[in-house]
């Protein structure tokens, strides 16, 4: 069976699995409309990550795509900039990076790294195609061979890796492949408020929200985007309340690409995936309270946030963003350092404490003189006296000895290596050395 070539150069496949904070549009109700205690609580416990897949250049003859990678790097801008994602908990694939062992190693890695503490949002955007004789949908990946479905990354492969996730709330937007069998319908709810947004943001969730249905859709559109993605980062955009939930992203988005293309947004639950009427919850992060990383030692330590020095220890207080942060605690006096991850939640404080133990002191290594005739004997430039000399005390190391006796012409310098515990010994004719 060959694959519609007419059909794949406008398909733009959209993947978007949000892990998100803050609300949208015209059709939300709201009381008051401000920052919620309640929701952020309820929020603010989260990690939020995201995988963010792009490709417009396709390696077997499959036609080039024109928005995709722009689509994919400017949703993860805006979930960078305005809903505060952390950067490093964003994984970004595109063009050649995008092979479907890519794609599924890194849907396998999420589904063991991730938990019940941990949102996903996913995004693709490439070509999609339908195998008519089995009804299933494929996203096709960067390296995939025209009309050969087994290089392709299968609806099957998908649904079973977001199955396996044990993230609390996983947000996918897609195009035609996600239609369908894939898809159970939710309901439009009634008056939104803090109350639901929390009850949202504490069950766990599993939606979908697809770019068209079991038709192609469009690569070209506005401003360098797909005709969906421009709607849905413009609904991300100008949004200006705290929270934003898919129910309201599709209410707004779906007439609006309806309206311009010839193509149905559709939305839903992910089918035997243990929905339980959750849904991620985007935080505008100009609403977000701030939280505070504190650092102390037991010695003066230098300490370094994200791979940047901030300061000595103690600092009371370090305000960032909500999100996870690696560091490192560097005592200089012990030449000793700390490393770990702080997370950091909104409205609180994280309080780290590292301490450090002095260096273990080794005990001494021992060395004897006993040569004929006798001489003075220098060790690192230091006269310890005259053989013969029993158990000369040293650091463990290598140290050089100076066996001197103006009289006698003698004047030699050895390099011995001093071991904890043990005895070096210079023989009566200083040619024999014991260790």
């Amino acid at each position: 069976m060959e694959i519609a070539m007419n059909r794949l150069v406008p398909s733009l496949m959209l993947v978007l699995v949000i892990v998100l904070m803050s609300p949208v549009g015209a059709h939300s109700q709201q009381r008051g409309g401000g920052f919620s205690a309640a929701v952020d609580q309820a929020v603010g416990r989260l990690d939020y990550h995201a995988l963010v897949i792009g490709i417009n250049s396709y390696q077997s003859g499959i036609p080039k795509l024109d928005t995709s990678v722009n689509d994919a790097r400017a949703v993860k801008d805006l979930l960078v900039g305005k809903y505060g994602f952390a950067p490093q908990n964003v994984i970004e694939l595109y063009d050649g990076a995008a092979t479907r062992s890519n794609i599924i190693r890194t849907l396998r890695e999420l589904s063991i790294s991730l938990d019940e503490n941990d949102a996903l949002f996913v995004y693709f955007a490439g070509h999609g195609i339908e195998d008519i004789a089995t009804s299933t949908g494929y996203w096709i990946p960067a390296d995939a061979t025209p009309n050969a479905y087994e290089t392709y990354v299968s609806n099957a492969d998908i649904r079973t890796y977001l199955r396996a996730i044990k993230a609390r709330h996983i947000f996918l937007v897609s195009d035609s492949c996600f239609s369908g069998t894939l898809l159970a319908q939710r309901a439009m709810p009634g008056e939104i408020d803090e109350r639901f947004y929390a009850r949202k943001a504490a069950s766990r969730s599993r939606v979908v929200l697809t770019s068209g249905g079991n038709e192609p859709v469009m690569d070209a559109g506005k401003s360098g985007h797909s005709v969906f993605c421009y709607f849905f980062l413009k609904t991300l955009q100008d949004y200006e309340k705290p929270y934003l939930i898919p129910t309201q992203i599709f209410a707004e988005v779906g007439p609006l690409v309806g309206n311009n293309a010839p193509q149905t947004p559709q939305w839903g639950n992910l089918r035997e995936a243990m929905d339980e009427g959750g849904e991620l919850v985007f935080v505008n992060r100009q609403y977000q309270a701030p939280a505070n990383l504190s650092f102390s030692a037991n010695k003066i330590s230098a300490v370094y946030l994200e791979g940047r020095f901030i300061g000595n220890t103690p600092i009371a207080s370090y305000e960032v963003r909500p999100g996870t942060y690696s560091y490192k605690i560097a005592c200089a006096e012990y030449g000793a350092e700390k490393t770990g991850t702080a997370i950091a939640r909104a409205g609180e404080s994280c309080p780290i404490n590292e301490q450090f133990a002095p260096p273990a002191q080794q005990s001494p290594g021992y060395l004897s003189v006993a040569t004929k005739p006798w001489v003075q004997i220098f060790i690192d430039g230091k006269l310890y006296g005259y053989s013969p000399k029993a158990e000369i005390a040293l650091p463990a190391g290598t140290h050089t000895v100076r066996l001197f006796n103006a009289e006698a012409g003698m004047d030699r310098t050895l390099t011995i290596d001093v071991i904890s515990g043990r005895h070096v010994k210079i023989g009566p004719n200083v040619q024999s050395i014991n260790q």
